[in-house]
Order: structure tokens, then C-alpha cells, then sequence
């Protein structure tokens, strides 16, 4: 009886659930094709059945070690609602976005990264988007910098996750 409940609710599940990709294999619909690396990926609910995809790629750089993150929102039939490929977000040009992170803020996406130059994780910021994808706030804020001569954060940075604190508005990181 309880293999048959399983099975029932499993089959229930999945009848529920959406997928925003294509069901017909010679039709797929990529969130981003294009040349060099996307990787990264960080997935967030719009709150009407769509996501909100972030993702760092270099395919824009000479240097294949520099990163910048893009990002795309996809509606609930999984189609672009941003630009073709992704729109950038953060692009620093010679310094690399190393790791980021996103969170839903008041009405908005909270993007937080750290970014170095070489091996070298120097500075972390953050700043507040719109839901098209453009800066709500006039510059980004700095958390920490090691004015470039020394790493900040090591690998454990693939985690951080800025926390707002509704109250007053301040960030925890974690």
C-alpha cells in the first residue's frame, strides 16, 4: 500500500510541476549560446512562474580569464524576456568576477560578488538591480578590499550569500 501511495503521489508531483525547456529535442531553446564559457548558473523564482537566470561568461574578453555576469529572465513559457543571450550585469572589463551570488530584495535582485585581478579574490561588492536588469542604485557598495595586494576570501566565496536585514536595510554576509 505504501509503494502504491508513493508511486501515486510521485506521478501527482510530476504532473504538477513546469519545465521551461523545450519538449522537442530539434527545437531546443538555450538560455545563452554564445562563443566562449558561461558557468555559474544561479536560478531565481519572478514570482509569476518565470526565473531569473545569473551566470558568469567570458565572451566578451581577450583574456579568457576574465569573467563578467550576465542574466536573462525567462517568463513562465521559458521565453527571453531580456536581451538575446543574456544581459550583462556586471562587466569589469580587466578585472574578473571570481564568484556571486543573488538574492530577491524589496522588489528587486540583491547581486553580490567578489572580483580580483590574477588568482587574487580582492574586493567584494554589491549592488541592487530592477526586475529588467538595471541598477537601482547609483554605484555599488563595497563590503571589504584588500586594495590588491592580497586575496580577501578564498574558495569558500562559491558560497557567499548577502542576507538583508529588512529592518534597517544592512547586509549580512554569510
Amino acid at each position: 500500500m505504501k509503494l502504491l501511495y508513493t508511486l501515486a503521489l510521485s506521478l501527482f508531483t510530476a504532473h504538477l510541476t513546469f519545465a521551461q525547456f523545450s519538449s522537442d529535442p530539434s527545437q531546443p531553446m538555450p538560455v545563452c549560446n554564445a562563443a566562449h564559457g558561461q558557468s555559474n548558473v544561479i536560478s531565481l523564482p519572478d514570482g509569476n512562474d518565470g526565473n531569473y537566470l545569473f551566470w558568469l561568461d567570458n565572451r566578451g574578453s581577450v583574456n579568457t580569464t576574465i569573467y563578467a555576469l550576465y542574466g536573462q529572465h525567462l517568463d513562465s513559457g521559458g521565453n527571453p524576456l531580456w536581451a538575446n543571450n543574456g544581459k550583462v550585469i556586471l562587466d569589469k572589463d580587466t578585472v574578473s568576477i571570481k564568484s556571486f551570488n543573488c538574492v530577491l530584495f524589496d522588489g528587486g535582485i540583491l547581486v553580490t560578488w567578489v572580483q580580483g585581478q590574477n588568482s587574487y579574490n580582492d574586493s567584494m561588492f554589491v549592488k541592487k538591480i530592477n526586475p529588467s536588469g538595471n541598477d537601482v542604485w547609483a554605484q555599488p557598495t563595497l563590503i571589504e578590499s584588500t586594495n590588491f595586494s592580497a586575496s580577501i576570501l578564498g574558495i569558500e566565496t562559491y558560497g557567499i550569500k548577502a542576507i538583508p536585514n529588512d529592518s534597517v536595510h544592512l547586509l549580512t554576509i554569510v
